[in-house]
């Protein structure tokens, strides 16, 4: 049994690695591709590009020139015109958006190169690619870290050149972000600002400010996340009369801080049984049906579901089955998994872990083929695989932002306990004997011995040749 969890963690390892996990910042430019030639009599660009915003094109031909003795080259003129329309653009581009290939001055056509660089490692965290006469420009929505970059129009007319740039940045994928992590970020917030996307954490009700309301079905309670001094309220969240004070309950909603209050915003929801990897899916499924035929998600995705229905058998000859899985009892959005690896063994009520790519093919919402499954391997245990393969992927001296938080054995004690400092130093087998992780003066650990199982929440890092929890990381001892 081990060695089958062992094989498939690491293939996980694999996929997590060749989705382009990392934390490195390497600056890298991309080229724009060869514009092409626009109709000169399409309508002027929107003020705020966006995903669903109508392609920006060409102004009118009868866009004033700047009153000067001579008339600007046409080449400085377009330029002025991107950054009037572009140049207070939000700096934050979540997702992807388009600018104008080219522009028409006067009745005659210029064309833009566009151009990026950024400091991500990642090749895919942003992309130019040609659409008629528009650059779109294809963020990464789940890079793990901010991007910082930088768009840049080059144009060159009638022997003049000239260039306008745009400083820009895509803010780190915040819906599958670590509890520990979700709680900093919450709290670092100003009043009044929320924080981007829908977010889940598990904790104990330690208060009901506001008893449940029949008239309006929604209750008021404070939850113990991380601990006390960083209470987390959850403002009108939806039903609620069955809840008391010393229950745990897992939290979904948006975020945001009021005055003082740092809070869950009205119309979070919440389940008493589900974990919180359990609650995110329910956030995959979302953005899985959220996309136009021929779509795909970026990344790899994980997904626990029941078998509804093999839609191909077991092929001996390939090796793999085609079914359809049931996630959190979401009998509307079905997911199906598309010559899933192997499979013979499976059939339908079986409950089972899948690996790989999503996308949607015409009305199929599935698993690309050579999707992967394990019928006993966690959510969380496949949520640490992805995190070791970004560690492991760290040159020295590098490091990952942001707290994670990972479950594992202790292997080894590499430094014993020390009464003076507090601490102690061991390894931790969390997915593999290959990719063990040290915890390097973890706070406390006066009881801790090699078997034990510990949750651990901290910094990650290269140092040399060990991948470890920084100094000051923390433990939560898992009982038996």
């Amino acid at each position: 049994m081990k060695k089958t969890l062992a094989f498939f963690l690491a293939l996980v390892l694999c996929l997590g690695l060749l989705a382009g996990c990392g934390g490195t910042t390497t600056p890298t430019t991309t080229q724009a591709p060869a514009t092409t030639q626009a109709p000169a009599t399409t309508p002027a660009p929107a003020t705020t590009p966006a995903a669903t915003t109508p392609a920006p094109t060409t102004p009118a031909a009868t866009t004033p020139a700047p009153t000067t003795a001579e008339p600007q080259p046409l080449a400085k003129r377009v330029t002025e015109y991107l950054f009037t329309l572009y140049g207070k653009m939000a700096a934050p581009t979540p997702e992807d958006y388009v600018m104008p290939a080219s522009l028409t001055i006067d009745g005659n056509k210029i064309d833009i190169a566009w151009e990026v660089e950024h400091d991500s490692e990642s090749a895919e965290a942003i992309v130019l690619a040609q659409e008629d006469n528009v650059i779109r420009v294809n963020v990464d929505e789940e890079t793990p870290e901010e991007v910082h970059y930088t768009l840049k129009a080059n144009v060159s007319y009638d022997g003049v050149e000239d260039s306008v740039s745009f400083e820009h940045v895509i803010p780190a994928a915040s819906s599958d972000l670590s509890v520990a992590e979700t709680v900093a970020r919450l709290y670092a917030l100003e009043p009044g600002q929320t924080l981007p996307g829908t977010h889940v954490m598990r904790g104990t009700i330690t208060e009901i400010p506001t008893e449940y309301s029949a008239d309006y079905d929604n209750i008021t309670v404070n939850l113990l996340v991380t601990d006390e001094d960083h209470i987390v309220q959850c403002y009108r969240l939806k039903g609620g009369k069955d809840l008391a004070v010393g229950d745990e309950i897992t939290v979904m909603g948006a975020l945001k801080r009021y005055n003082d209050t740092f809070e869950f915003d009205a119309g979070a929801v919440y389940s008493k049984e589900a974990s919180v990897e359990e609650m995110k899916q329910l956030l995959v499924l979302d953005k899985l049906y959220a996309l136009e035929p021929g779509d795909s998600l970026k990344g790899t995705y994980v997904l626990r579901g029941e078998i509804t229905e093999i839609v191909s058998p077991y092929s001996a000859d390939y090796g793999n089955i085609t079914v359809n899985i049931k996630v959190m009892d979401d009998e509307e959005r079905l997911v199906q998994c598309y010559r899933l690896t192997d499979g013979k063994d499976l059939a339908v009520g079986d409950v089972i872990t899948v690996v790989g790519a999503l996308k949607r093919y015409n009305d199929t919402f599935e698993f690309d083929a050579g999707c992967i499954y394990s019928k006993e391997i966690t959510l969380e245990q496949v949520k640490a695989g992805f995190v070791i393969a970004q560690l492991y992927a760290l040159n020295p001296g590098e490091s990952l932002k942001g707290l994670y938080t990972m479950t594992g054995e202790i292997t080894e004690i590499v430094s014993a306990y020390s009464a003076d400092y507090g601490n102690i130093s061991v390894n931790l087998l969390i997915t593999d004997e290959e990719h063990i992780v040290q915890c390097y003066r973890l706070t406390g650990g006066e009881d801790l011995k090699v078997g034990d199982v510990i949750t651990v929440t901290g910094n990650l890092k290269r140092y040399n040749d060990t991948f470890e929890f920084d100094a000051g990381c923390t433990y939560v001892k898992v009982e038996e």
